[in-house]
C-alpha cells in the first residue's frame, strides 16, 4: 500500500474526509482512496486531462490557477467548464482576493 493511502486510511477511520493535492500523475493509484483532489496551474500548464478519473468517481476536482502565470478569469471560467473543474482564479501569495467561477456564472445568469 502506498504511503498516501495509508494516510487516507487514517483519515477514513477517524471520520475525516481527505485530499490529494498536486499529486493528479498518482491519480489511478489513489483514486479509490482519497475524496477530492486539489490541483494548482493544470489550466496552465495544460496538465488537467490528469484529474479525469476523479470526475469520473464524482469525485470533486478543485483547481486554483494564478494571475502571475496569465491566467484571466475568463480563461479560467472557460476551461475550466470544459474540464468539469470548480476553479477559482487567485494571486501567488494566496491572500483574500479570489475570482472563484462560481461568482461569475451567477453574474452571467444575473443579467
Amino acid at each position: 500500500m502506498l504511503p498516501l493511502a495509508c494516510r487516507s486510511h487514517q483519515a477514513h477511520a477517524r471520520g475525516l474526509a481527505i485530499g490529494l493535492k498536486n499529486d493528479a500523475e498518482q491519480a489511478a493509484e489513489l483514486v479509490g482512496d482519497f475524496d477530492w483532489i486539489l490541483v494548482e496551474s493544470c489550466l496552465a500548464e495544460g496538465w488537467c486531462g490528469l484529474t479525469a478519473l476523479f470526475r469520473r468517481a464524482g469525485k470533486p476536482v478543485f483547481a486554483i490557477e494564478y494571475v502571475e502565470r496569465g491566467m484571466t478569469e475568463a480563461r479560467v471560467c472557460r476551461e475550466a467548464r470544459r474540464f468539469g473543474l470548480s476553479a477559482q482564479l487567485k494571486r501567488r501569495e494566496l491572500d483574500a482576493w479570489s475570482r472563484p467561477c462560481w461568482r461569475v456564472r451567477a453574474q452571467t445568469i444575473g443579467r
